[in-house]
């Protein structure tokens, strides 16, 4: 089978497209008025024109990926990349908008389809109780309001992974200036299925994984602070809360990698948990396990603590770490 160049599937589907609805527009034309027959017929076409731009939509989307997918086209450059700050967050709403444009899709169908079902039970049977009762109505009265329900749902996560997006993105801005104190910074370190470490820096003082959390500020009474943060050592104590969570994870993940680290360099490598909220001014208990701080404060944790691992460690870990990081297709 002869490929397809860049846009000729597209062109090819709406092509089609276009011709199918010519043809069923003159058929509606062409219907008469009378008859059980003819209504079921205008029914028909009346869905048909409905649903004929979304499946040409769809088709063309779905034309052009298998195209893409099995077209052999090198890339200029075959070397895979370093992960930037957020990447995981990237693919996952990449993910989420393919999931948004299928139920915003299914939705108006749905709608439309019952309205023109609902119009065509009304003029035979002049009846709205025979409308409100019509299965094939209520079916899709249900799919449209459930497609809403999950649009719903998927557009509060869109915000949550925007945020956390937004987050990396600033935290890791600031420490990728730590590369010129002689650091090594590495993002979005893919730990497994369903966890990954939002920043690393490799440092003489040691390896440092660092967990961004971007949380909004909340409009509170007016004699009251709201963008102060307090850590005592075991929470992070917010103008609107509190929670430990952060906390949690940034040692369970400081943990796995010095588990990773061992495993791969053969040597106990120091990896010291950190917990970053970019646009929070953070107090924060002296000598605690778990460091909390505004970005702008990690190089002078990083460039102050003691010397504790030698150069050719730091390469070691290094190399290591940035095997995992390096997947980002060209």
């Amino acid at each position: 089978m002869t490929e397809l160049r860049n846009g000729e599937g597209l062109s090819l589907v709406t092509s089609a497209a276009t011709k199918g609805l010519r043809y069923v527009l003159i058929l509606w034309q062409s219907n008469g008025t009378g008859g059980s027959d003819s209504m079921i017929t205008g029914l028909i076409i009346q869905m048909v024109v409905i649903l004929l731009p979304v499946c040409a939509l769809l088709g063309a989307a779905l034309l052009h990926r298998a195209n893409r997918e099995r077209k052999k086209i090198r890339r200029p450059v075959s070397e895979k990349l370093l992960r930037p700050p957020g990447e995981t967050l990237r693919r996952k709403l990449e993910e989420l908008d393919e999931r948004l444009f299928l139920f915003s899709s299914m939705l108006l169908t749905s709608t439309s389809v019952a309205g023109v079902m609902a119009n065509q039970e009304l003029a035979h049977s002049r009846s709205i109780e025979a409308v409100a009762y019509h299965p094939g109505v209520l079916l899709l009265i249900f799919i449209s309001f459930y497609s809403i329900w999950k649009m719903f749902r998927l557009l509060k996560r869109r915000i949550a992974f925007l945020l956390g997006l937004s987050g990396e993105l600033a935290v890791g801005e600031e420490l990728n200036k730590l590369m010129l104190d002689g650091c090594r910074v590495f993002h979005d370190f893919p730990g497994g299925d369903d966890w990954n470490i939002d920043h690393i820096i490799v440092a003489p003082g040691g390896v440092f994984a660092v967990e961004t959390k971007a949380r909004s500020k909340r409009a509170l009474l007016k004699d009251q602070p709201d963008h102060k943060v307090e850590y005592n050592g075991e929470i992070l104590i917010f103008p609107d809360g509190w929670t430990a969570k952060p906390l949690n994870q940034a040692e369970r993940n400081a943990l796995q990698l010095a588990i990773f680290l061992k495993k791969a360099t053969g040597e106990e490598s120091p990896v010291i948990p950190v917990v970053v909220l970019p646009g929070w001014y953070v107090t924060a208990k002296p000598n605690t396990r778990t460091k909390v701080f505004n970005p702008k404060m990690v190089r002078k944790l990083v460039v102050e603590s003691r010397p504790v691992i030698s150069a050719a460690q730091m390469q070691r870990i290094c190399f290591q770490i940035e095997q995992k990081c390096r997947d980002v297709e060209f």
